[in-house]
């Protein structure tokens, strides 16, 4: 087939037109009379497997040229031959997309000179001769999206495309528009009269892995000088030529996000001194799905930013290796989102933030040069979590004294995938000293030379967790002697220089986990002595030179499990004692090769509860299975019970049936370890034959139910 000879007669279709995969087709011939297609006009084919079939031989559209209307689409692909578009020269409209793809051989758009209305986008990829737009200058406002390069099913970038002529008369974008994989193209010529995107404008178009197709060749956005709006995000992205963002000056609003990353040879923001408020985030850097940053390694301040009061949301500072300070940034005072700087190794000072007044949070984290946090001055209070991790030469907190209340978590050092992220050289949390509330966790964190948390002096209560983990200087934790209680979690771990937990006396509840563990200075838990309550875990574990638990004597009730394994130095559980069995959920004591004493009440009391779980082995003797401690405590009750004077119950242990010693004893109350009520009974003789094994406590009243006599009895 090499023509469409006759179809003469055709004057319009009702619904779609298919014309793909004819190698030998070279005109369109026959096609002469249609006048409208009510469905679209696609010259390529799908094919299986995502595969298009154009027309090869096709080296002209000529017999297209009565058609002035497509009510749907226009598809023109993988015709290989084809250098221009001549022949739709009366098309004037196309009720949906225009999609122009791997059209190898294309030169420029001239035969849809015509054509004043596109009702949905505009794909112009992978057409590998194409240099300019020309064709579409009468073409002055669109509904959809102009996609000029970029990956799509029909092909990428256009590596010829040196302007954009042929979009001079464009004014107004009704959704994105984008610019990428453009070799060579200069300059953004061609869209001098365009002021509104409703839309994004991508200069450089970000892939679903997080990086960026940009335009190597771009050295300046001279072109869209009259742009004044942009109702979506601005993207600037992989523009290795770009060296500043002259073009934009007169752009005064921005509805969504601004991102600049990835641009190598970019050294300055100037042109964007119409920008007075952003509203979304500022991001200059980006990060790629992997979480590597994607920045402008040449970029040397933040001038051109200068008129900018207020960011709606986050203002994302990262990957930045020239960066040395935040100049240009002085006249901004409120931030809605959180503050990141990340990853910006000349970042040296934080000046230019000077004026912040209200911010959502701050996270600063791997800024290798970073000295303090002076910048940041005028805030009083933060919205969300503070978070500084992996500043190695971050010395002081200087610059947070102004701070009274942090509404989230305090992080100083973080943890991700296994590592912790500390602050090498900080030597002091100087610069809190003036923060009484904390609304989250507290989190202190592989920070080597750290030896004091003092400016926390005022803190009363930690709202969530307090974790203070892999701080090889830390030789105590003063600074929480007013912490009264802990929301969430204590956790001290992995502090090889901590000698003692004496600030923490005034604590009394800890609504999580309790764990201490590889601490190998720490020879007690004094500091713990007011403690009652624990909401989960029990965990003591690794601590090489503990000898004792008595601090823990006023704790009763843990709500979870009780861990106990591999202190060398251990020798006996006393002070565990008041903890109430059923409060117990788990039992391990392990690998405390000096633990000799284990028959403590609560440990007696949870060993008789039935089928309660414990794990008891490698420990001294008399604590070395639970076969032994078990005995150690039956042994330790009779002895206690022995020792009731003036009124008794016999035998005790007991097979059957008990006695009191004295008939004043008229009725009697047996409760077990539990609390729960088993028999209550007007008799001077307690029947225990029905009961499981065990220990119960008893309780002997008068006639007048006067409490005689109090004690355990053990059921054999």
């Amino acid at each position: 087939l090499t023509s469409l000879t006759g179809l003469e007669g055709l004057t319009s279709i009702g619904g779609n037109v298919t014309i793909g995969g004819n190698d030998a087709l070279i005109s369109l011939t026959g096609l002469n009379n249609i006048s409208i297609i009510n469905g679209d006009l696609r010259l390529v084919v799908s094919e299986m497997l995502g595969q298009y079939s154009g027309n090869p031989s096709l080296i002209s559209l000529t017999g297209l040229e009565g058609l002035d209307s497509i009510v749907g689409a226009l598809w023109i692909g993988q015709n290989i031959a084809l250098t221009n578009l001549t022949g739709l020269e009366n098309l004037i409209s196309i009720g949906s997309h225009l999609l122009i793809g791997s059209n190898d051989s294309l030169i420029n758009l001239t035969g849809l000179e015509n054509l004043t209305s596109i009702g949905g986008n505009i794909s112009i990829r992978g057409n590998d001769a194409l240099i300019n737009l020309t064709g579409l200058e009468n073409l002055t406002s669109m509904e959809g999206n102009l996609s000029v390069g970029g990956p799509n099913y029909l092909g990428s970038g256009n590596p010829s495309l040196t302007s954009l002529t042929g979009l001079d008369n464009l004014t107004t974008i009704g959704g994105n528009l984008s610019i990428s994989i453009t070799s060579i193209l200069t300059s953004l010529t061609g869209l001098g009269n365009l002021t509104t995107i409703d839309g994004d404008l991508s200069i450089g178009e970000k892939t679903y892995a997080g990086s960026y197709y940009g335009n190597p060749g771009l050295i300046n956005l001279t072109g869209i000088e009259n742009l004044s709006s942009i109702g979506g995000d601005l993207i600037i992205g992989d523009n290795d030529a770009l060296t500043n963002l002259t073009g934009l000056e007169n752009l005064t609003s921005i509805g969504g996000d601004i991102t600049f990353g990835g641009n190598e040879s970019l050294t300055s923001l100037s042109g964007l001194v119409g920008l007075t408020s952003i509203n979304g985030s500022l991001r200059i850097g980006d990060v790629n799905n992997s979480g590597t940053p994607y920045g402008n390694p040449n970029l040397l301040n933040l001038v051109g930013l200068d008129n900018v009061t207020s960011i709606s949301d986050m203002l994302i500072i990262r990957g930045n290796a020239s960066l040395t300070d935040l100049t240009g940034l002085d006249n901004l005072n409120f931030l809605g989102g959180v503050l990141h700087i990340n990853s910006n190794d000349s970042l040296t000072s934080l000046a230019g933030l000077d004026n912040v007044t209200s911010i959502g949070g701050i996270s600063i984290y791997h800024n290798n040069s970073l000295l303090n946090l002076m910048g940041l001055s005028g805030l009083t209070s933060i919205g969300g979590n503070i978070t500084l991790g992996g500043n190695d030469a971050l010395t002081s907190l200087s610059g947070l004294e102004n701070i009274n209340s942090i509404e989230g978590n305090l992080s100083i050092g973080s943890y991700s995938n296994g590592n912790f992220h500390g602050n090498d050289a900080l030597i002091s949390i100087t610069g809190l000293d003036n923060v009484i509330a904390i609304g989250g966790d507290i989190d202190i964190l592989g920070n080597e030379v750290l030896t004091n948390l003092l400016a926390l002096g005022d803190i009363d209560s930690v709202e969530g967790d307090l974790w203070i983990s892999s701080n090889e200087a830390l030789t105590s934790i003063s600074g929480l002697d007013n912490v009264a209680s802990i929301g969430g979690y204590l956790s001290i771990q992995n502090n090889n220089a901590l000698t003692s937990l004496t600030s923490l006396n005034n604590v009394t509840s800890i609504g999580g986990n309790l764990s201490i563990g590889h601490n190998d200075a720490l020879a007690s838990l004094s500091g713990l002595d007011n403690l009652t309550f624990i909401g989960g875990r029990l965990s003591i574990s690794g601590n090489t030179e503990l000898t004792s638990l008595t601090s823990l004597y006023n704790l009763n009730s843990i709500n979870g499990n009780l861990w106990v394994y591999d202190n060398p130095t251990l020798i006996s559980l006393t002070g565990l004692e008041n903890i109430v069995a059923g409060s117990i959920e788990n039992l391990k004591v392990y690998n405390n090769t000096s633990l000799s004493t284990c028959e403590v009440q609560s440990i007696c009391d949870y060993l008789l509860i039935p089928n309660s779980s414990s794990i008891i082995y490698d420990n001294a003797p008399g604590c070395n299975s639970q076969e032994e401690v078990e005995e150690a405590c039956l042994n330790t009750m009779v002895e206690e019970i022995n020792r009731t004077e003036k009124y008794s119950i016999y035998p005790n242990p007991v097979t059957d049936v008990a006695t009191f010693s004295s008939s004043k004893i008229t009725s009697f109350e047996l409760f077990d370890m539990m609390g729960t009520l088993m028999i209550s009974r007007n008799s001077n003789k307690v029947d225990m034959s029905n009961l499981n094994p065990g220990v119960y406590f008893v309780i002997g009243f008068d006639k007048s139910l006067k409490p005689l006599y109090e004690g355990k009895i053990i059921k054999k």
